[in-house]
């Protein structure tokens, strides 16, 4: 059952057969696209064979037994490396670079693209978040509802805090601050 990348959502269907999406080639050695799914004995069903042309972060069953993706994320690969741990180790962390969400609102009307990218720092704190809202025809500013989240972060290494925020701001696409939060 072994893929030959990450997992990141599991499905269970009604009749339990078993849907993997992730960043994946293979799945027990044959070849998969993100996506696969296994009977309930474990076997690979070879008869389901979508593909997800990015990496599949979220997975839902409808009630007819359909299997539809909602996000394909783009994952720094390879993984990056933060720090040496305590124990000389090298500690290690994949993150999301960027994310695509195709959308339909009430399941209807007008699909529309929604795409967003991060930036992480050297200890896994999301410092950057830009949000362009909803993208038309590749238009990133197609409907002025971008926003970029900054996010400052008050390192005390020596007591090992790395996640508290100091300050988060975010801001238009051209600069202008729509909110501040200091602690």
């Amino acid at each position: 059952m072994a893929p030959n990348g990450y997992v990141n959502s599991i499905a269970l269907q009604s009749d339990g057969k078993i849907v993997l999406g992730g960043y994946f080639t293979t799945l027990s050695g044959q070849p998969y696209s993100r996506i696969g799914r296994f009977h309930a004995d474990g076997t690979l069903d070879s008869d389901f064979s979508p593909v997800a042309s990015d990496s599949v972060l979220s997975l839902a069953i409808q009630e007819d037994g359909k299997v539809f993706t909602d996000a394909a994320t783009t994952w720094t690969i390879p993984p990056k490396s933060l720090m040496i741990g305590t124990n000389g180790q090298q500690v290690s962390f994949a993150h999301p670079v960027a994310q695509v969400d195709t959308i339909e609102e009430l399941g209807q009307g007008t699909e529309r693209r929604l795409e967003s990218e991060q930036e992480f720092d050297n200890y896994g704190n999301q410092i950057l978040h830009t949000d362009y809202g909803i993208v038309e025809k590749g238009d990133r500013n197609a409907f002025d509802d971008e926003r970029i989240i900054a996010t400052e972060y008050a390192l005390n290494l020596d007591a090992w805090i790395i996640r508290h925020t100091k300050r988060q701001e975010t801001r238009k696409l051209d600069g202008t601050v729509i909110s501040r939060t200091e602690s």
